[in-house]
């Protein structure tokens, strides 16, 4: 059984309570607490060592984890690392390729009569790049002949007509065949043409309109059939000069091709155009009129006043 405090104790608790420093250097809130450090001082050491005791522990078996993992797994992986790094193992082909041209392709050669003893020949080339332009030079062979060299331009996603106009009428037979020359790429890059599908639309911008078609037979005393149309410029640039093909159709036929110049095609502007078929045995329904313009040349470009 516990005995009540004496009031001899309670009162000597008070006092000490109520004990003030004369110097007021030492409070009796300072007093308070170094009297509960003394009785838990031994209790705080044990605290203390506990809690380095778990850090120990904790950091030290994980320095001693590292130690072994590096030991049987890290060591020879950086091993492997270091032997990779004195192999090349990307295809420089592969990366040749994966920026190269990919080839343009080409239809067959198709051939029209375009007056005694001469023909026109044709071949549709399409370029399947986007970021590559192609200058090319080629001639129609057949046999031992082959006709003088020719170019066009052929723009990235684009198809071009390669013609030659009155070429010997012996050069345009089944066997005629297109011979490419030489072919000039041109990359755009992508700091000046960032959007090429929207510098050729810019440019590459045109459209036929009032198509009239008057076969010879329905005139009397012409000589030839005539083709009359409207080409517009829709782009916002003109050009001192431009080298067209109209491709005249019946259906989805080619029945014939004939080349024209525009000089001064101001931009907006809807140039009449007036063309002849020699070959009176030709009908025909549309047109399609493909721009040989070199986009590059800079000096081409016509300034709107």
């Amino acid at each position: 059984m516990f005995k009540p405090a004496s009031s001899e104790s309670k009162k000597e608790a008070q006092l000490f309570n109520r004990y003030e420093d004369p110097t007021g250097d030492f409070t009796n809130r300072d007093l308070q607490f170094s009297e509960w450090y003394l009785k838990h001082k031994v209790w705080l050491r044990h605290v203390v060592m506990v809690f380095l005791i778990a850090i120990i522990v904790v950091f030290g078996g994980y320095g001693l984890y590292g130690i072994f993992e590096y030991a049987f797994y890290g060591y020879s992986h950086d091993e492997q690392v270091r032997a990779g790094l004195t192999r090349n193992n990307v295809s420089v082909q592969a990366i040749q390729k994966s920026v190269a041209a990919e080839p343009i392709t080409f239809d067959s050669v198709s051939y029209f009569s375009a007056g005694e003893n001469v023909v026109d020949l044709l071949a549709l080339a399409k370029n399947p790049n986007e970021r590559w332009a192609a200058e090319v030079f080629y001639v129609f062979a057949n046999g031992g002949q082959e006709t003088s060299v020719a170019s066009a331009w052929v723009w990235p996603k684009q198809t071009m007509a390669l013609t030659v106009f009155a070429a010997d009428a012996s050069i345009g037979t089944e066997q005629t065949r297109l011979v490419i020359k030489k072919i000039n790429w041109r990359r755009l890059d992508n700091r000046a043409y960032p959007n090429p599908n929207q510098f050729l639309a810019d440019r590459l911008n045109s459209e036929v309109t009032d198509f009239v078609f008057t076969p010879a037979s329905t005139v009397p005393g012409a000589a030839y059939s005539q083709v009359k149309f409207k080409l517009v410029n829709k782009s916002v640039f003109g050009y001192w000069q431009g080298a067209f093909v109209a491709v005249l159709r019946k259906g989805d036929s080619v029945v014939a091709i004939r080349p024209f110049v525009l000089d001064s095609w101001l931009a907006t502007e809807q140039r009449p155009v007036e063309l002849i078929v020699k070959d009176l045995n030709v009908d025909l329904d549309s047109i399609e009129v493909f721009a040989n313009l070199n986009l590059f040349d800079n000096d081409n470009y016509q300034l709107t006043q």
